[in-house]
């Protein structure tokens, strides 16, 4: 029987299962975020040998294989900037989510003493999103700020400032 799923499903599958590797690192976060760090060192040592031995190899193969090839469909059929608006709806996610844990704790706080997992839901998206906003600005200068400082004249880039 023929396949019915997208063509690239099984490298959508091995994210998938990456991801759910992750939860080693993210077990082992949350007992250092409980003040057990003994508890935690496998599972951080586990996720360092993760990372390494498998992210680092996928990254590598992305790198080499999938992104050249997806670089000439972006030419042909898509535009450059579709994976940082991807982000930009990420980022307004996790705004909304922080935003509501805040105000979960504030109320919390103001009742008596707040529940950890308030604390910790509210630590957890704040340190999402610090880190994919470090990493979005990131890319953005690298890229797109390099072009832009390469092909645009000060008052180009002026006149997108006041608009």
């Amino acid at each position: 029987m023929p396949n019915r799923g997208k063509p690239t499903e099984r490298i959508r599958r091995h994210h998938a299962e990456l991801m759910e590797r992750l939860s080693i690192m993210r077990q082992a976060l949350d007992a250092l975020s409980h003040g057990q760090a003994e508890k935690a060192t496998s599972g951080l040592q586990e996720s360092v040998h993760f990372l390494n031995d498998e992210l680092k190899p996928h990254a590598r193969w992305e790198e080499e294989s999938l992104y050249p090839v997806v670089a000439e469909l972006v030419r042909s059929y898509g535009r450059p900037t579709a994976t940082m608006e991807v982000e930009h709806g990420i980022l307004l996610q996790l705004f909304r989510e922080y935003e509501k844990a805040v105000q979960d704790l504030s109320v919390a706080t103001q009742a008596g003493q707040p529940p950890d997992e308030a604390v910790e839901t509210v630590k957890r998206l704040g340190w999402q999103i610090d880190g994919l906003l470090s990493a979005h600005f990131s890319e953005e200068e690298e890229v797109y700020l390099e072009l832009a400082d390469r092909h645009m004249s000060r008052g180009d880039v002026d006149a997108l400032l006041h608009e």
